[in-house]
């Protein structure tokens, strides 16, 4: 399967995931533990980050960057979006191999970091960067790989660096986990242990109504 954002229901194995060990994985996408907000000034401790809330048109609705919420009748959204302002550093997530893949649509420009566990090839895929950080190489857990930005179809109906009526942003991390074998998507917060805020936000709100 090619690299995609919104995938048929087929393609989705969540009960199939991994569980990594903590010690083998970051706790968070980013270089601190201190991930960067939308609407507080501080963030949750234990948390890895939130889920991306803004949408086009003004809405404020986490749940579409969830794990398989389904964008359309055929279609689920095959990863998960995490917030991240442009030009935020983003890590690998363990230890593996990075690989560099551009397109000017869908995940644009991402970072393929393939790993082993338990005698498994996996992938994790780091999609919408705005750059890369280094070549392609081995890396450890922990290492800048790239930076986040709005590259392939990240921007949608409204462009993500010009701001909302709120004066918020909609930038983020569109996070995957791909088995090699089969091409699979799994869910990349039950193989990290990752809990995000606004996971469980049900809202679809007008920013202006937060």
């Amino acid at each position: 399967m090619s690299d995609e954002i919104e995938v048929p229901p087929a393609f989705f194995t969540p009960a199939e995931t991994p569980s990594l060990p903590p010690g083998l994985v970051m706790p968070t996408p980013f270089t601190s533990v201190l991930y960067p907000t939308q609407l507080t000034p501080t963030p949750v401790i234990g948390r890895a980050g939130e889920l991306r809330g803004f949408y086009a048109n003004n809405r404020w609705r986490p749940k579409w960057s969830r794990f398989m919420y389904p964008r359309s009748a055929e279609k689920a959204h095959g990863g998960v979006d995490i917030f991240a302002p442009h030009g935020t550093p983003i890590v690998a997530l363990i230890d593996g191999e990075v690989e560099h893949r551009t397109s000017p649509d869908d995940m644009g420009t991402r970072v393929h970091l393939r790993f082993t566990f338990a005698g498994v090839d996996y992938r994790f895929i780091l999609g919408h960067l705005d750059r890369f950080e280094g070549a392609e190489r081995s890396v450890t857990k922990g290492t800048v790989v790239g930076y986040a930005g709005c590259t392939g179809n990240a921007a949608g109906t409204q462009p993500c660096l010009v701001p909302n009526a709120c004066g918020r942003f909609s930038t983020h991390l569109h996070l995957q986990l791909k088995r090699d074998a089969d091409g699979k998507l799994l869910d990349p917060l039950k193989a990290l242990r990752w809990t995000l805020d606004y996971y469980d936000d049900e809202r679809d709100v007008l920013c202006q109504d937060l």
